[in-house]
């Protein structure tokens, strides 16, 4: 795709051409071919409108929560039969948080477990792990030294359902900051714990998602992709949740071009699930908003169909 027609097809505007003007030209034969997928969590609770819609935007696949789990642990093959037939697969589920305190160890290794046999049987290959919530900044290298035992072992276990346990970098978490994620990914074993980098979380705790992605090239398994906004508009809360996650092209943060050229770089073919937690223009349904995405990407190259 030359400069003149990219140009004539892009919504992206000036104003991103002058930010990256060496990025914003990207040729569909030079970024990732990543396999694109949605998050349902922006759908919340009304997660199966959310499958039924994303099955009509041509991405491949979807990320699942809890209360799929909640409501098809007993019939999974349901669920597998219903985004089969919108040709949408279901890599990953969202598993829940993680917490260091050795008192729980057992109660989590269970839960864990139950949870990899549901992803196995919808077809699945990873299982999201968060941290518990941060009760004090920074939590101390011995709290996550704590957190990277409980997540060797309960990789250990998933591992049985051919399962992967994949450790989620999130804002308000033990694991937030990029020292956080370097100190757990180096304790704990490469064979039974990967690492899903979402690049929002990761640049909004003071990193930067390409160089990350360079680091851990043989770690990274999935991403979380979304832009954030900071300062978040008419704030007026604590000052630490001075930002706000918003779609793709919307915020000021996510340098996405520069992203998908660390992702060719390493060779990246897995997934990129595209995600907003929740819809910040109360004008938009999720659908909306999520084709806000999927609109910015289809600039830089892609093709949904």
């Amino acid at each position: 795709m030359n400069r003149r027609l990219f140009l004539e097809k892009s919504t992206i505007g000036l104003s991103s051409v002058l930010i990256f003007p060496d990025l914003v030209f990207a040729d569909i034969e030079v970024i990732p071919k990543v396999k694109w997928g949605i998050a349902t969590i922006t759908w919340g609770d009304a997660y199966l409108k959310g499958i039924e819609e994303i099955g009509t935007l041509g991405v491949k696949g979807i990320q699942i929560r809890g209360n799929a789990f909640k409501e098809f642990k007993d019939k999974p093959l349901d669920l597998k039969n219903l985004c089969r037939k919108l040709r949408l697969e279901i890599p990953i589920l969202s598993g829940g948080d993680v917490n260091p305190d050795p008192k729980m160890f057992a109660e989590q290794i269970a839960k864990f477990e139950e949870l990899a046999k549901f992803v196995k049987a919808v077809g699945g290959k990873y299982l999201q792990a968060t941290t518990y919530k941060r009760d004090s900044y920074p939590p101390g290298k011995e709290k996550l030294s704590d957190l990277a035992v409980i997540l060797n072992q309960i990789g250990e276990s998933v591992k049985k359902q051919e399962v992967e346990l994949l450790l989620h970098n999130h804002m308000h978490q033990l694991c937030q900051t990029p020292d956080e994620v370097s100190q757990i990914l180096n304790e704990t074993d490469p064979k039974k714990v990967g690492f899903l980098l979402d690049i929002a979380h990761y640049s909004q705790a003071g990193g930067n998602p390409s160089e990350a992605i360079l680091k851990y090239k043989k770690r990274i398994k999935l991403l979380h992709i979304k832009d954030v906004l900071t300062p978040k508009p008419v704030h007026s809360g604590p000052l630490n949740y001075n930002y706000q996650f918003v779609e793709l092209g919307k915020g000021n943060k996510i340098n996405l071009p520069e992203i998908l050229t660390s992702l060719k770089e390493i060779g990246f073919k897995g997934w990129c699930m595209i995600e907003l937690d929740s819809v910040t223009d109360p004008g938009k349904s999720p659908l909306e908003a999520t084709k806000t995405s999927l609109e910015y990407l289809q600039n830089l190259g892609y093709s949904f169909n």
